[in-house]
């Protein structure tokens, strides 16, 4: 049986696995699609988890959506 405290963890990891794999990606919908994907997985983590969401991976500087498209 799955606690809620696993799910939340599961849910910090893959965010933080989607958002390093969006950082390789060049501008495109697939990128797109997985940093959607970032925002579902931290909205399915509680505020007081240890998951600090200013403290996720970013994308590099030149590479944020929109650009080189």
């Amino acid at each position: 049986m799955t606690t809620e405290s696993e799910i939340e963890e599961k849910s910090a990891e893959c965010a933080r696995e989607a958002r390093k794999q969006a950082a390789l990606l060049a501008p495109g919908k697939v990128r797109d699609a997985l940093l959607e994907k970032v925002k579902q997985y931290e909205a399915a983590i509680p505020e007081d988890h240890t998951y600090d969401k200013r403290e996720a991976p970013r994308l590099p500087a030149g590479r944020a959506a929109g650009k080189g498209r």
